[in-house]
């Protein structure tokens, strides 16, 4: 059994970097055409807003990805449990977003900014739905699977935004762009995993994952700030 579970980490590792490289490369690609396609401003100004759609996403997840993934008898209502959870948190900082659309655009002097970032911030939404079939993938080192969904996500993705920026549509093919690879992650995972969250939410397993799962949070908070920080 140490063995299989060796192999698994093995190639576990190798998909890993399969995925890393693979999604690095076709971005890296799909930048260059925008590049030609697109100004400056446009990444600027997405560069700009993306520090408050990364905080809010450590708050959606609040450590407890990994905090079910270290947990060996992590069952259906813990998965659910979280799910509802990240979606709830999802729909609250996406509303404190909307809300502070306008003052953030005031802000920078961009008023492009106010619509762009009520349309972006959806993606917390989306990222919250995915993120328990993400966890469910890694708790099993089904690392294969990720990789496939991560690299055809990113070409559809890079493909939608090359198709909106030769339409001129500016600074919202950066935004399809990021949409549409986390819509096609959903349909993906679901036709991968087939999970579906059942009708519950247990106190007890939050109170159990949070005891774990929240020294993470603080620290994955403080390092996404630290990071990106310099774009306010």
């Amino acid at each position: 059994m140490a063995e299989n579970l060796g192999n698994k980490a093995i190639k576990g590792t190798i998909w890993a970097s399969v995925d890393r490289l693979g999604s690095m490369g076709l971005q890296f690609v799909v930048n260059l055409i925008l590049a030609r396609l697109l100004v400056p401003a446009d990444f600027g100004a997405i560069g700009m807003i993306m520090i408050f759609i990364l905080v809010s996403q450590v708050f959606v997840d609040g450590g407890f990805s990994s905090a079910l993934i270290q947990r060996k008898d992590a069952d259906q209502t813990d998965f659910s449990t979280i799910f509802f959870w990240n979606i709830g948190v999802g729909a609250i900082f996406y509303l404190l977003i909307f809300i502070s659309a306008p003052m953030i655009a005031a802000y920078y002097s961009m008023p492009v900014l106010q619509p762009v970032l009520r349309v972006l911030g959806s993606i917390l939404i989306l990222n919250a739905i995915i993120s328990i079939q993400t966890t469910r993938l890694q708790k099993s080192l089904s690392f294969a699977s990720l990789a496939a969904i991560d690299i055809i996500s990113s070409l559809l993705g890079g493909a939608t935004a090359v198709a909106m920026a030769l339409y001129g549509l500016g600074i919202w093919s950066l935004v399809g762009m990021m949409l549409s690879m986390n819509a096609i992650k959903i349909i993906m995972f679901y036709c991968v995993t087939g999970w579906l969250p059942s009708p519950e939410f247990s106190r007890q397993a939050f109170r159990r994952l949070f005891n774990f799962g929240g020294y993470l949070f603080c620290a994955n908070l403080l390092q996404t700030v630290c990071q990106n920080v310099q774009g306010i």
